[in-house]
């Protein structure tokens, strides 16, 4: 019986270490032989008797030789040219150079990373540290400029701490609010941005108990914390501004009662016509929503009233604009025939025909302040609930006196 042994060396990356496979062949008895398949850009190189080295189509990487182009440069490469020990080059990079002390060794392992290009993976990164440096991001309805803006301010400022940001769109559906957070969860984000939160969250609660750092914005949620305008006050704001003017009957574009956005502006509304001791009919309360069509549909009922209402407040600038095109309809100029205010002040709304009386948001500065407190809460940080006052800006649409006699009728 005759025996040969043939051994093969295999020569990868770094990373992947040396492989050796021993394959014993006996006349009358071979045993099964298992080979791995290589990657498509690696070949088999035949060196001598049965040495067998891997080498990429681009670079032939040795234990002793400089990293190819378009590889990858390591830990290992720096150490090795710096001619210091992996670990000691592992600390000096894993440091940042504006709070570590920067010895000579330490100048020259960064001298010579940044010679050969070394950039740190951020993968194997976030493998060490257990963070992604992600951010999950749920809004409500992304077209919206107002939910644009308020990303816009997000994203910039964890841009500026080095974080990315992942948005996602969902409904007013609780639901889908959660089914959507789940997803950025299981991608590991650090945090979560929640825009779709209604006031009966149970989700919020489930992410509280399990520690996971969240908070809420434009929007609030029981006692969880969250970066949202005063919208009591917005609401109260358009309120006092339909009563300064003359009107009396004043229709209501509500928004949906299960999200904070639409309750406070409606309970500040309220509270101006208590003060003012004027009733409100409850038939002018039209829960329609916040996009252009509610605007629209409220209008038809309030035409359709037999005391059609002389006054009106839009919970958003596009109900608003859907209100003027319903009206203009029917032959009704705002701001001549009916007086309308809006929320959230959007640049179209002073350029139009007719100037938008509307409640101004400062969008920016809540999103900024909502990524600042996140960014807190990350680091292990207790926060408090930030209430951003809104301003009114009074313009054509609203500025007119109403006569008395037809306030009244």
């Amino acid at each position: 019986m005759h025996r040969r042994d043939v051994k093969a060396s295999v020569g990868l990356h770094d990373a992947v270490g040396h492989a050796i496979v021993i394959a014993d062949h006996m006349e009358h008895a071979r045993p099964p032989v298992t080979c791995k398949r290589l990657p498509i850009d690696f070949q088999a190189v035949q060196y001598g008797a049965g040495n067998i080295a891997v080498k990429r189509e681009k670079e032939v990487r040795m234990d002793n030789t400089e990293p190819g182009p378009g590889s990858r440069v390591t830990m290992r490469d720096v150490a090795r040219e710096a001619g210091v020990h992996l670990s000691t080059v592992s600390r000096v990079l894993r440091q940042s150079p504006l709070t570590s002390s920067l010895t000579p060794t330490a100048v020259k392992i960064r001298k010579v990373a940044k010679e050969l290009g070394y950039e740190a993976d951020p993968l194997a990164a976030s493998l060490r540290s257990g963070r992604t440096r992600t951010v999950g991001v749920v809004m409500t309805r992304l077209s919206d400029v107002v939910v644009a803006t308020v990303y816009e301010a997000i994203e910039q400022a964890f841009s500026k701490s080095g974080f990315q940001t992942l948005l996602v769109g969902a409904s007013d559906e609780p639901d889908d609010q959660q089914r959507k957070a789940d997803l950025l969860l299981a991608r590991r984000v650090d945090g979560l941005l929640l825009g779709a939160s209604s006031l009966d969250d149970a989700f919020v609660d489930r992410l509280r108990e399990q520690n996971i750092p969240y908070l809420l914005v434009l929007r609030r949620s029981g006692d969880h914390p969250a970066v949202t305008l005063d919208d009591e006050l917005g609401g109260y704001q358009a309120g006092r501004d339909l009563i300064a003017h003359g009107h009396r009957r004043v229709g209501v574009v509500a928004g949906s009662s299960s999200v904070s956005t639409g309750s406070d502006r409606l309970q500040g509304f309220l509270r101006a016509f208590a003060e003012a001791e004027i009733p409100v009919d409850p038939s002018y309360i039209v829960a329609a929503g916040f996009h252009v069509e509610a605007g629209r549909e409220a209008a038809e009922v309030f035409l359709q009233h037999k005391n059609p209402p002389t006054g009106i407040f839009a919970m958003t600038d596009y109900s608003a604009l859907g209100v003027i095109g319903a009206y203009r309809e029917h032959g009704l100029k705002v701001g001549r025939d009916f007086a309308l205010v809006g929320y959230h002040d959007m640049s179209i709304s002073a350029n139009l025909s007719i100037p938008l009386t509307s409640v101004h948001s400062p969008l920016y500065e809540l999103g900024a302040q909502a990524a600042t407190l996140l960014l807190a809460r990350m680091a292990g940080e207790e926060v408090t609930s930030v209430r951003l006052a809104p301003t009114l800006n009074v313009r054509e649409s609203s500025a007119a006196m109403w006569p008395p006699d037809r306030a009244t009728a």
